[in-house]
């Protein structure tokens, strides 16, 4: 085969991968709600942009993204499909910037296959199905580590008195994308200038005077780090005061319960998956990385060294950064490195290879190379397959489902109703949603909550409304102690609790009469220290979808060591259960132990 015919294939075979990338990305792009964070990006982009950066500021991101997806709602507007499409756009885009630094660093076969795992990464198609900022962060890193990489390369050519401008100007340019996408992005800036420093040594050992060679590449290197430095440093100042009171993310870890999380979510996807198959693949994924580096290192070779060097680095120095930084204040959310993914698979596409060519090379047989190079890969893609067929179909992996619950409200709330909010910062998401005439009351209004205040406002809600749909969700950060659900199940009557992914759906109803008395006395007892001394129901003339409110008053005759849950079922005239509830006395603000 001549190279224009080779050439011709290598670019046939891209546009299908990239065929495959941008299908996989839109293919049941607006079967899921948007989650709390994309409502956040919704109402956000749709400020105006001094607004923007101000609310940006206090938030725990920079503004790059929310001003682009601005633009791009007012172009395509705000539907779910029209928001997750941009960002299915930079998943695809991240495919193919991909394919060119892997060809760029090593051959047009490795980039083939890194495409592929690219295209088919669930952790990618995740976050490309997502408006969020993370995959935007990870296509500017790995476009400002492509002209890191396209500068290094014209330096090494070492043509007297050329300096690579279009290099220089699309590196800076993109590092400030970047870190102005997302703070952690500044780990592959870290990383890229390591592996200079190392490079630069490492290229002129043994010279007698490599001091006036090094220097000119050293304050051209340094100017530019410093333009991309003062180009953030007024964002800087207006975000550093939230930056330092910003709380920890995550669970403290240690580093092996990192890599080993870190290693399942890279080779199947996000959320993580827990069984054995995860650790199987995450630990043959990491074998034939670390296989293909070693490889490289053996061969000795100045520039298969420095490309081991560039995408090792990549890879590493991002995860380093987060156990080193998370030390202090645990900082670890996968997403987070979703940015080093490039390199991931690039040096995986590059150990399949490699174990390929070592195979070859001890079986002596010309065709093992390819044989085993394509048994991995195809291994590789059908892991993948398996991973995104559970991220389109499995319901346990879907995001949150605000647009379920506000279906549900719309469905069967009454005019006398009203929408209770806690955490307060889902108002966002669930007014993208919902657009009735019900009051929303979005509490605790401050953090830490002011319990005099929150206690006002429940007693006005309960005075002013017949019932309330409580949407919970963080509550851990905003009402650590369960103020607001403990009030509610004291004072209320609890008929349904029902979770939506991550977050809880309560219906209360506020009690229309008096239930002091016993109305209807029994004197039942359960075992030997429990006494149901009788009942009121408090509804008289229930009607379809009415909230039966019923009051059981019971007498512990003993001590209780157990926590018991009551159940209540309601029959019809055939004996046949048409509704029930169980859970524990109060709504479960009254635990028997």
């Amino acid at each position: 085969m001549d190279r224009f015919s080779a050439r011709r294939w290598e670019w046939i075979a891209l546009a299908i991968i990239m065929l495959v990338a941008v299908g996989l990305r839109l293919y049941r792009l607006d079967a899921q709600s948007l989650w709390n964070d994309e409502g956040t990006s919704v109402a956000l982009a749709q400020r105006d942009l001094a607004t923007i950066a101000r609310n940006a500021a206090q938030d725990i991101h920079p503004p790059l993204y929310y001003y682009l997806l601005h633009y791009w709602l007012a172009a395509f507007g705000s539907g779910e499909w029209a928001v997750r499409f941009f960002s299915a756009l930079g998943g695809t885009a991240l495919v193919l910037a991909t394919y060119f630094l892997a060809r760029r660093i090593f051959s047009s076969l490795i980039a083939s296959l890194a495409a592929v795992f690219s295209a088919l990464s669930p952790f990618q198609v995740y976050y490309s199905q997502e408006a969020r900022m993370y995959i935007f962060a990870s296509l500017f890193g790995l476009l400002s580590m492509l002209a890191f990489v396209h500068w290094l390369d014209c330096h090494a050519e070492e043509i007297p008195g050329k300096v690579p401008w279009l290099s220089t100007v699309a590196y800076v340019v993109a590092s400030i994308l970047a870190i102005y996408s997302h703070y952690f992005a500044f780990t592959v800036i870290l990383g890229q200038n390591i592996a200079f420093l190392v490079w630069l040594i490492y290229r002129h050992r043994g010279e007698p005077r490599p001091w006036p060679r090094t220097r000119h590449l050293a304050i051209r290197w340094s100017l530019m780090q410093a333009i991309v430095l003062v180009a953030y440093v007024p964002w800087l100042m207006v975000s550093w005061h939230s930056l330092q009171r910003w709380p920890a993310v995550s669970e403290p870890f240690t580093l092996p319960g990192l890599l080993q999380n870190i290693a399942q979510v890279f080779a199947l996807g996000y959320p993580p998956r827990t069984g054995i198959e995860a650790n199987v693949a995450g630990i043959a994924y990491l074998f034939l990385i670390v296989f293909g580096i070693l490889q490289g290192i053996r061969e000795r070779h100045v520039d298969v060294m420095r490309r081991n060097l560039l995408t090792t680095f990549y890879l590493l120095v991002p995860i380093a950064t987060m156990f080193v930084l998370s030390l202090q204040r645990p900082m670890y959310k996968p997403k987070f490195l979703l940015l080093a993914t490039p390199a991931y698979y690039i040096l995986l596409a590059n150990g399949c290879l490699a174990l390929g060519g070592w195979a070859k090379r001890i079986l002596k047989m010309r065709w093992m190379q390819l044989t085993i190079t394509v048994i991995l890969a195809l291994a590789i893609c059908a892991a993948s397959a398996w991973s995104l067929y559970r991220l389109y179909f499995d319901e346990d992996l879907y995001r949150d489902d605000y647009r379920g619950i506000v279906a549900y409200i719309e469905a069967t709330a009454g005019p006398d109703d009203a929408i209770l909010i806690n955490a307060p910062a889902q108002i966002e998401t669930v007014d993208y949603y919902y657009d009735g005439p019900l009051a929303e009351y979005p509490l605790p209004r401050q953090r830490p909550m002011d319990r005099g205040d929150t206690e006002a406002q429940l007693e006005e809600i309960f005075a002013s409304h017949r019932r309330i749909y409580a949407i919970l969700w963080a509550t851990g950060d905003s009402d650590p102690e369960g103020f607001v659900e403990t009030w509610l199940d004291q004072h209320c009557f609890k008929a349904l609790d029902s979770w939506y992914g991550n977050v809880r759906l309560a219906i209360y109803s506020v009690p229309q009469a008096s239930s002091g008395e016993i109305a209807h006395p029994l004197d039942y007892r359960l075992g030997d220290d429990i006494l149901l001394r009788g009942y009121s129901l408090l509804t008289q003339e229930p009607h379809s979808g009415d909230i039966l409110e019923l009051s059981l008053f019971w007498e512990a005759t003993g001590t209780l060591s157990r926590r018991y849950k009551v159940f209540v079922h309601l029959v019809d005239g055939r004996g046949n259960i048409v509704g029930q509830q169980d859970g524990e006395p109060c709504g479960g603000a009254c635990p028997t132990d």
